[in-house]
C-alpha cells in the first residue's frame, strides 16, 4: 500500500507551476459501474447529458423498469460537477494572468487569491508599478502576502522585507545572508492593498499609484474589487538581475503576487450582533453551511432573496460544521470548513454543487418552500417504510465480489501547508471490495473549497460510501414517500435482508398519477461520516523539484523526544520534534522515520507556526529513526542529516514499584524463582536477567513474564550446567520502562 499511494502522489501533487490532472472521467467511471453490474451504461455525451443523471450507482442501471433520473445535491450531480472540465479552472485562482478577458473571482472564507494583472508600466524615475485585481469580493481580514511562492513580511510602510527581495547595505544580494536584520537590508519591493466596504463599493485609491500615472483618473473606480498594486523601486543596471529575478506575468522579472486571508462579509443567523439587513455588521467566516447561504443569497451567486432562506435550519447545518472534530494525530479542526473561489464563466448552480461537497451537503426546501441544506452528519431516521404499508414493489441489486472497478476515493483538496497547493488527500479504502495484495484502484474526485485532510478523507468515505455500496434499492412507494422530501435517511423494514436505515439517494419523484413514488436508496450507518480507526492515513507530502544546496541551515533548539498521545483505551504514542523559527519565512522543516531494521521512510506533520512537528501514533516500546533537513520554497533542500538520531517511543514513562518476595530455589540443571507482582496499576510483567557474577550491568535478559500487579508469579530457569548464578528480577510497564532490579543472590545449580 504504501508503494501504490506512493506512485498515487506522483501522479496527483502539482508543482509551484499550477497544471491540471487529468481526473478519473465521470463517463468512465459511470461505464464501469455499468460493465461491473453487467447492465448497459448511459453514454455521457453532453454535459447536459452528464447533469441530468442520477446518484452513482443509480447513474447506470434501470431498476425494476425505471430510469431514476436527477440527483439530489449531496449524490451524483455533486459528484459530476466535481470533475465537470471547467473553463477557468478553480485551481488558477491563486496565480496571477494578463490576458485580455481575464477571469474575474467571487470568493468566500480563508483561501489564497491570484489574480488578473490589469496595470503594468514604469513611472517617470524609473519605478516599476503593477497592479493585481484578486477579487470581486471584500477582503475583510489580511493574513499575508505571496510572492513567487514566498511568503513575505512586510514592515510599516508596505515594504517587502524578505531578504530573496532586498538588497544588502554593500549592494548584494540579500538572499546571500543566512538571517540579516532590517538595517541590513534595503528593500525594493513595496506592496499596497485596498478593499472596498458595505457602504462604499469603490475601494479608496492608492495616492502613491494614483499620483504617478495621469492616465489613472477618477473613472477608474474598480468598484467591487480587492486589488494590490506592487511598486520596484528603481534599481541600477548592475543590481538588475538581483531584483528582477523572477517569473510573473508582465515578464520583465518581476514577481507573482498572491495574497491571503478572510474574503466577503457572511450573515451568521446565530450571532446576535448580525443584522440580516446590515451587511456591515456581518463578519468573515469559513463554515460551509454560512458559505452557502451567501452565494445563494449573493448578486453574483444563486441571487436569491434572504427571505428564500430558513435561517433556523441553516443556523441548525452551521452548528454541525462547527462541531470540533479531532483527527489521527490528536489535531483538531471543525468539522466542515470551506475556502471558495469561483470564477465568473462558471455556472452558478455547479459553484453551488461546488460548496455543498465540502459539507457533504443536501439542499433541500422546506413546506414553505425556503431552502436549507442538511450537512453530512449522522441522524437517526424519523421517518419509517414498511414493506406491509408503504412499499409496493422492490428492486434490489446486490453486488458480487470484484464488481467495483475502484476500491476507494481520493479527494483533491486545498492544502494551506502547502502555499494552497491542490493536493490529493490519503486514499479511503472501501474494505467492501478491495482485496489485501491486489493493486488498488482509486476514484479521484477534486473538492477544491475543502482546506483540510481529514475532512477531505471523510469527504472521500461519504462518497466512496455512496457510490460504491453492497446493494441498491429501488422501490416503488405509496403516498407516504413525499414526507421523504424533506429527509436524508429513512428506516426500512422490507424483509430480513433489506430492514435498516438507508439514505435517499435519488429524488422522490410522482408518477402520472400522482399516487405512486420512486426513489433510490444506499444502506447508511453512523459510521458514514466518522473515520474509524486506521481510515485517515497519512497526509500525503508535496512533491517539489528540490535543488540540493548546503546553504539551507539546520533547525535550531531541535529537540527530538517521544510523547504520550491520551485515548479512551489509554496512553498511545508518537513522537515529537519542536525547534526554533528557521531565519527566513519561506524554508520550513521536512522529518521523517521509520522502524529501527525497516527501509521505508515515513512523514511527520509539521507545523511551522507552532514550530512542532509529530507522528502518526507509533509502535510503544520500539526504537525508531529520524531525519530532517530544511526545504525552501523556492525549490532548494539541504541534505538528509546523516547519521540518524534515534528515539524510543515510550507511552508510559512511570516505571512500576518493584517487585517484592523474589526467592530462588536452586536444583539439578536448574533454578526456580519466585515472586510477588507490585501494586502499581501500571505494572504488566518482570524481566529476568542472569549472570555469572554479582554484575547487573553485564547480565543478558533471559526471560519475560507476564502478569497482574500484586499477584504471585514464577518461572524456571533449566538446561543449566552446573556453577554459580546469579539472578535479577526486574518490574516493568507496558512500554518496557523498568522499575528497580531486585537481586536473588548467588544459586549453585548442581
Amino acid at each position: 500500500m504504501a508503494y501504490l499511494r506512493a506512485a498515487l502522489i506522483a501522479l496527483l501533487v502539482f508543482s509551484a507551476t499550477p497544471a491540471k490532472a487529468d481526473p478519473i472521467s465521470i463517463a468512465a467511471f459511470v461505464q464501469g459501474i455499468g460493465a461491473a453490474f453487467g447492465v448497459a451504461a448511459i453514454p455521457l455525451t453532453t454535459a447536459a447529458g452528464a447533469a441530468g443523471l442520477s446518484v452513482g450507482l443509480f447513474l447506470a442501471t434501470p431498476i425494476g423498469g425505471l430510469l431514476l433520473a436527477g440527483a439530489l445535491a449531496g449524490g451524483a450531480a455533486v459528484i459530476q460537477a466535481l470533475n465537470r472540465p471547467q473553463r477557468t479552472p478553480p485551481e488558477a485562482s491563486r496565480v496571477n494572468v494578463r490576458i485580455e478577458a481575464a477571469p474575474r473571482w467571487l470568493r468566500a472564507g480563508k483561501l489564497r487569491a491570484g489574480g488578473a494583472v490589469i496595470f503594468a508600466e514604469f513611472d517617470d524615475n524609473g519605478a516599476f508599478w503593477y497592479l493585481v485585481a484578486h477579487a470581486d469580493s471584500e477582503l475583510v481580514s489580511f493574513s499575508h502576502y505571496m510572492l513567487d511562492e514566498l511568503q513575505v513580511e512586510l514592515n510599516g510602510s508596505d515594504k517587502v522585507l524578505t531578504k530573496d527581495f532586498c538588497l544588502t547595505t554593500e549592494g548584494g544580494s540579500g538572499s546571500t545572508l543566512s538571517n540579516p536584520t532590517p538595517s541590513e537590508l534595503v528593500p525594493y519591493y513595496t506592496i499596497k492593498r485596498t478593499t472596498f466596504s458595505p457602504s462604499d463599493p469603490t475601494p479608496p485609491a492608492i495616492s502613491s499609484f494614483t499620483s504617478k500615472f495621469s492616465e489613472w483618473t477618477s473613472a477608474h473606480k474598480l468598484a467591487g474589487v480587492t486589488y494590490s498594486v506592487v511598486k520596484v523601486d528603481p534599481v541600477k543596471q548592475e543590481d538588475r538581475h538581483k531584483i528582477f529575478r523572477w517569473r510573473g506575468p508582465v515578464s520583465v522579472g518581476e514577481p507573482a503576487i498572491s495574497i491571503v486571508g478572510y474574503f466577503s462579509r457572511i450573515y451568521d443567523p446565530r450571532e446576535v450582533s448580525h443584522d440580516i439587513e446590515d451587511e456591515s455588521t456581518w463578519t468573515h467566516s469559513s463554515n460551509a453551511a454560512l458559505i452557502w447561504a451567501w452565494f445563494r443569497t449573493h448578486p453574483y451567486g444563486m441571487n436569491k432573496p434572504m427571505s428564500a432562506i430558513n435561517w433556523d435550519k441553516v443556523a441548525d447545518a452551521a452548528d454541525k460544521c462547527d462541531v470540533t472534530i479531532t483527527d489521527k494525530n490528536s489535531g483538531t479542526q471543525p468539522r466542515y470548513e470551506c475556502g471558495i473561489s469561483i470564477p465568473d464563466d462558471m455556472e452558478r448552480h455547479i459553484a453551488e454543487k461546488q460548496i455543498l461537497a465540502t459539507c457533504d451537503g443536501v439542499l433541500l426546501f422546506d413546506s414553505e418552500g425556503k431552502a436549507y441544506i442538511d450537512v453530512g452528519v449522522w441522524q437517526e431516521p424519523s421517518l419509517t417504510f414498511s414493506a406491509q404499508r408503504d412499499i409496493i414493489t422492490m428492486s434490489s441489486r446486490e453486488a458480487q465480489d470484484g464488481e467495483s472497478e475502484t476500491d476507494g476515493v481520493v479527494i483533491v483538496y486545498t492544502e494551506p501547508d502547502y502555499g494552497y497547493i491542490k493536493q490529493p488527500c490519503a486514499p479511503w479504502i472501501n474494505n467492501d471490495y478491495y482485496e489485501e495484495g491486489r493493486t488498488p484502484n482509486f476514484a479521484e474526485f477534486q473538492i477544491l473549497g475543502c482546506h483540510n485532510h481529514n475532512q477531505a478523507v471523510r469527504l472521500a468515505k461519504a462518497i466512496g460510501k455512496r457510490l460504491q455500496p453492497r446493494h441498491k434499492l429501488g422501490p416503488l412507494l405509496g403516498p407516504k414517500a413525499l414526507l421523504a422530501r424533506r429527509e436524508r435517511i429513512v428506516a426500512l423494514d422490507y424483509d430480513d435482508t433489506f430492514t435498516g436505515n438507508y439514505e435517499i439517494a435519488s429524488p422522490v419523484e410522482l408518477d402520472e398519477s400522482g399516487k405512486i413514488s420512486s426513489t433510490g436508496l444506499v444502506p447508511i450507518d453512523q459510521y458514514r461520516w466518522t473515520l474509524l480507526p486506521g481510515e485517515e492515513g497519512d497526509k500525503p507530502a508535496p512533491l517539489v523539484d528540490t535543488t540540493q544546496t548546503n546553504d539551507l541551515a539546520a533547525p535550531s533548539n531541535l529537540s527530538l523526544s517521544a510523547a504520550p498521545v491520551p485515548g479512551s483505551t489509554g496512553s498511545s504514542v508518537r513522537l515529537e520534534a519542536t525547534f526554533d523559527a528557521p531565519p527566513r519565512l519561506d524554508h520550513r522543516y521536512e522529518f521523517e522515520y521509520r522502524k529501527q531494521g525497516e527501509t521505508a521512510w515515513r512523514l511527520f506533520i509539521v507545523n511551522m507556526d507552532e514550530r512542532l512537528g509529530y507522528t502518526d501514533t507509533v509502535e510503544d516500546g520500539a526504537t525508531y529513526e529520524i531525519r530532517y533537513r530544511t526545504v525552501s520554497t523556492a525549490g532548494g533542500a539541504s541534505e538528509w542529516v546523516d547519521p540518524y538520531p534515534t528515539v524510543v517511543a515510550t507511552a508510559d514513562t512511570t516505571a512500576p514499584d518493584p517487585v517484592t518476595g523474589v526467592v530462588a530455589t536452586p536444583g539439578s540443571g536448574e533454578v526456580q524463582i519466585d515472586w510477588t507482582a507490585p501494586n502499581s496499576s501500571n505494572y504488566v510483567g518482570a524481566r529476568i536477567y542472569r549472570y555469572t557474577s554479582n554484575d547487573f550491568a553485564s547480565s543478558t535478559l533471559v526471560r519475560t513474564e507476564y502478569g497482574a500487579p500484586n499477584s504471585a508469579d514464577t518461572w524456571t530457569d533449566s538446561g543449566l550446567a552446573p556453577g554459580d548464578y546469579y539472578y535479577w528480577v526486574v518490574s516493568i510497564n507496558g512500554s518496557g520502562v523498568e522499575g528497580t532490579e531486585v537481586a536473588t543472590g548467588s544459586q549453585t545449580v548442581t
